[in-house]
């Protein structure tokens, strides 16, 4: 089977290239002569006729793919034209058409005439597209149409073609060429249904009517008016919301086959990969639509679509965040983009990407339809202009490939915030930018930003001022000069209010009296790039930098800070006063927490990173993982009077690597039944005996810990495996936690007291060792009775120690 890419290639190039329009291809920038040349690219087609976006028709083949220079491949559902009983291109009868007796009495008549000189210059009134040469050129035109004359001076005349749309009603659309050499006519339904525009011009012009809901079994009318003379061609009735291609029918009601556009065995899109689709589609009509899917051979997807809500979003299986752009309207053309990566996907158009990090792609994602889901539903009734399967791309290079284009998609997802602005304006431009915060936090739903819209704030604005945002909205900055500012004087900088998964971004929160950022038993929320500094206060106990907390009655899944500065955070002296940089409290799902600077809370039990009660006891089965990286935690950046950690981590699992981490009490402490700890740095625990560098020292059993590659450096206890309280045991006597399965290695540490500290039950192994300047290698107490032995775990083995001394 043909392979797009080697499922073990690294995609630092376009995989693919395929700009439809412009009729260049490239798989591995290699050219390929079409894109039917392209290996694992499937294109069915049954042919037929399609109409342009600029409104001409195009006439391919039983089975040639309906592809326009310049315009790209179009994709549309099976439909069925229900006019029966005529040559609807190319008449040589009245057949079909029905012209009562009493009308014909009267002096009205019907007739085919010739008609090519009209029809070989007929043009689209916007876009001056001819409509009908490439049919007349192909001959599938005879140059014949079918004329119409109301003789009567005060009643309209109803023209019915044969065929309707049957007892079952449902939703409906009909379309037709008309022109009227005098007078004016227009198309439409029995039963009132609807009634096109009115066509009074010379030139042929497409009339329409679209969702109509039919009662009844309901016929196609051309109504011409009196004393008019009106001529109709292509008439064309079929069930759903809209038009799109004409179908010509031939003496009996005909059948479009549905279109279907695919890369096979694409082994394997799971991988971080970005997929950029330029489209030109129709006008929304409340139906799905879907713009491309991506599926293994498990039933499980990934889909981008233009939603009911008017939304560009992105689903998959099995999760629950449906991360996508507002109020994207049409017609138009759009370029929009899926990123997929092992931290979640990310889908944007018009120049905004949102992103879902806390979803893992399916695995084995291998087959990439556009514009339909697999079994050919939900089309997106447009055309299909380029296709590009890159690697995986970072934000600004996305948002920069589909900014705005010429001719875009119509949306209305944007809202302007300016110190300049007024909040009398409608925010839509930066033009018309509210002034206020406040005004931008209105919770009216006709004034407020939309749900997954993006609050704009302009670059230099300060305002002392709360900010609120709404469902999956974005908050970031616009134009030129410094980030955004904002929160001086207020309670909170922002306050979550309610709202699940908003995005801030590019954004300084300062000043804030008790807490920079508030989130309260709300999920998805992300913080990016942002700057939370100089808030709290000595004399408020509960100051918190940042603060996202669930209860049992609001639980709450699911954080994410990448690239997130926390300083100068305050509370008070005394005891169990606050002063956390970063406190999360009974937060579920997946925390992760990238790129994080955290410098010297000031409080007294303030930690620069606390993860607590996010455990299996308090959550159960939506217990914590947490996933932190890249980061620094300095308790040393000032003086500070607090006795707790850099780090303190209490959750279901949690991966810790490549961080740096200077304490006071505790560098990493960690409560957590699973945990991975690598290729970090410690410093600088010794307030107490007991401090340490790297530790286990909570009430909950742990199950496995995998530490290998770190350093550390001046620590009473580098390595402590200890215990704080004890775990129940029905109809028996409480007993000290296990640590279980602990294996530590490659281990680098210079000047502590202590290389390993044990007094809980342990199993594992802790070697290869290296100790500088350590006074005792090994503190294993006896009381430290080994945890359970057999065939779930091990016994415990301290062994390879290098002592050095410097």
């Amino acid at each position: 089977m043909p392979v797009l890419f080697a499922s073990d290639a690294k995609l630092n190039a376009d995989a693919l290239w395929a700009d439809i329009a412009g009729g260049v291809y490239t798989l591995h920038d290699q050219p390929c002569a079409s894109l039917e040349a392209i290996e694992g690219m499937t294109i069915s087609n049954g042919g037929g006729i399609a109409r342009s976006p600029g409104g001409g028709l195009y006439y391919f083949g039983p089975g040639e793919a309906r592809r326009v220079p310049g315009i790209g491949q179009l994709r549309e559902a099976v439909a069925t034209n229900k006019i029966a009983n005529q040559y609807n291109f190319a008449p040589s009868t009245t057949s079909g058409w029905f012209l009562s007796g009493s009308a014909a009495a009267g002096g009205s008549t019907l007739t085919v005439v010739d008609d090519m000189a009209a029809l070989y210059a007929a043009q689209d009134p916007a876009s001056g597209e001819y409509l009908f040469r490439d049919l007349i050129d192909k001959g599938r035109m005879n140059g014949k149409v079918i004329r119409v004359y109301n003789a009567n001076a005060s009643t309209s005349l109803s023209i019915p073609a044969g065929g309707g749309t049957g007892p079952d009603g449902g939703i409906h659309s009909i379309s037709a060429y008309v022109r009227c050499s005098a007078g004016s006519a227009d198309i439409r339904m029995f039963g009132g249904a609807g009634v096109s525009d009115t066509v009074s011009s010379a030139s042929y012009q497409l009339a329409k009517k679209t969702n109509m809901t039919a009662v009844g079994n309901q016929q196609f009318i051309l109504t011409v008016h009196p004393l008019s003379v009106a001529y109709i061609i292509g008439a064309n009735l079929t069930d759903g919301a809209d038009i799109s291609s004409p179908i010509a029918t031939i003496g009996l009601p005909v059948t479009r086959a549905v279109d279907t556009i695919w890369f096979d065995s694409l082994a394997d899109l799971s991988r971080p990969c970005t997929i950029e689709l330029a489209m030109e589609i129709g006008k929304l009509d409340n139906v799905d639509r879907r713009l491309m899917t991506l599926e293994n051979g498990r039933g499980q997807e990934i889909v981008v679509l233009r939603h009911q809500d008017n939304s560009l979003s992105c689903t998959q299986t099995d999760e629950p965040y449906r991360p996508g752009v507002a109020r994207c309207f049409g017609p138009g053309l759009v370029h929009v983009a899926l990123r997929v990566s092992p931290m979640g996907r990310a889908v944007g158009m018009a120049g905004v990407l949102q992103h879902d990090p806390f979803s893992v792609p399916p695995p084995g994602l291998c087959r990439l339809h556009l514009g339909a889901a697999a079994d050919g539903s939900s089309p997106i009734n447009g055309w299909i202009r380029s296709i590009r399967i890159t690697h995986e791309m970072d934000d600004d290079a996305v948002e920069a490939d589909i900014a705005a284009v010429v001719d875009p998609l119509s949306f209305d997802f944007a809202r302007y915030v300016s110190p300049t602005g007024d909040d009398a304006l409608d925010g839509r431009t930066p033009a018309t930018a509210w002034q206020t915060l406040a005004r931008a936090g209105n919770e009216d739903v006709a004034l407020a930003v939309p749900n997954r819209g993006v609050l704009y704030l302009e670059r230099g604005g300060i305002w002392d001022e709360e900010l609120k945002v709404q469902n999956y909205a974005t908050a970031r900055p616009y134009g030129t000069g410094g980030w955004p500012m904002f929160g001086a004087g207020q309670t909170y900088g922002v306050q979550a209010n309610g709202k699940v998964g908003f995005r801030l971004k590019q954004l300084i929160v300062r000043g804030a009296l008790q807490r920079g950022v508030n989130f309260f038993g709300r999920p998805g929320l992300q913080l990016e790039d942002v700057d939370v500094i100089e808030c709290g206060s000595v004399t408020d106990k509960f100051s918190i930098g940042i603060a996202n907390r669930g209860t049992a009655g609001s639980p709450a899944n699911d954080f994410y800070m990448k690239r997130v500065f926390v300083r100068d955070i305050y509370a008070g002296n005394g005891v169990d006063d606050a002063g956390d940089n970063i406190y999360i409290e009974r937060i579920g799902g997946t925390i992760i927490i990238d790129n994080v600077i955290s410098e010297t809370p000031i409080g007294h039990d303030a930690d620069c990173l606390q993860v607590s009660n996010s455990t299996a006891d308090q959550l159960g089965s939506d217990a914590a993982h947490v996933i932190l990286r890249n980061g620094a935690y300095d308790m040393k950046t000032k003086p500070s009077p607090s006795g707790k950690g850099a780090i303190v981590i209490q959750a279901g699992s949690c991966l810790i690597e490549c961080c740096w981490g200077d304490g006071i009490n505790f560098v990493y402490a960690i409560d957590s039944p699973i945990s991975v700890v690598r290729y970090n740095h410690a410093q600088g625990a010794r307030l107490y005996p007991y401090s340490w560098l790297y530790g286990i020292g909570g009430r909950i059993d742990t199950i496995s810990a995998d530490w290998h590659d770190n350093t550390g450096s001046d620590g009473n206890r580098a390595i402590a495996l200890s215990f704080n309280g004890t775990v129940p045991v029905p109809g028996g006597s409480p007993r000290r936690p296990y640590r279980m399965d602990v294996f530590a290695r490659r281990f680098d540490l210079v000047d502590c007291a202590v290389g390993l500290f044990v007094d809980a039950p342990t199993s594992g192994r802790v070697f290869a060792i290296r100790l500088t300047d350590v006074i005792l290698p090994t503190d294993v107490r006896a009381a430290a009775s080994p945890a359970p032995a057999g065939s779930l775990y091990s016994d415990f083995k301290p062994v390879y120690f290098r002592e050095e001394v410097a």
